[in-house]
């Protein structure tokens, strides 16, 4: 084979004589390509102009609805996950009534010797008593299928629960996990 200079690649190129070569011929292509440089200014006057360039109307609705789709979407995953929080609190609530439904006996034994005498009305505190009671008979009938009940029913039970627990000292069951009911009283 024979060598092929970059200088002189204009030059005829002799095809291969060799007997490797079988009937093998190489051809050699010039090409010479060029380019030339222009600067173009693009002048915007209206959104429009701008939106023309990029792609046309579709292109900016297409902007547009991916805008919303990952808007929705986020949203969606938010609503979500606020949704599997509710379920799980309103889950941890039913249990934790469940659990402290068992210091309703003490508590009924104190309003029992409270209200003993239904014609004494000179503590202050009877009808409060009363409305005690009344409130411990709405949590043992509460269905507790919706979060609106749990929570209600929560709520109730929690104020009782801290009431006597801390004016007249009641037995709460108290085991390893957090107790959520008792809180400090200031």
């Amino acid at each position: 084979m024979t060598k092929i200079l970059l200088e002189k690649i204009l030059a005829p190129v002799p095809s291969s004589t060799s007997p490797l070569a079988g009937d093998k011929n190489e051809i050699v292509v010039d090409f010479r390509l060029g380019f030339t440089e222009s600067e173009r200014n693009n002048i915007y006057f209206t959104a429009g102009d701008i939106f023309s360039e990029l792609g046309g109307l579709a292109a900016s609705f297409k902007l547009i609805w991916s805008i919303v789709g990952t808007i929705t979407v986020l949203r969606f995953m938010y609503d979500f996950s606020e949704m599997i929080k509710r379920k799980g609190s309103h889950k941890f609530r039913v249990i934790t009534i469940e659990k402290y439904k068992k210091c309703f006996p003490q508590i009924l034994a104190i309003i029992a010797e409270k209200t003993k005498n239904l014609h004494d009305t000179s503590d202050p505190e009877y009808n409060n008593y009363l409305e005690d009671k009344e409130s411990i008979e709405q949590i043992k009938r509460a269905q507790l299928k919706t979060y609106k009940q749990s929570t209600q029913a929560y709520d109730m039970q929690r104020y009782l629960i801290n009431k006597y627990s801390h004016q007249h000292k009641i037995d709460i069951p108290i085991d390893n996990e957090r107790n959520m009911l008792i809180k400090l009283w200031d």
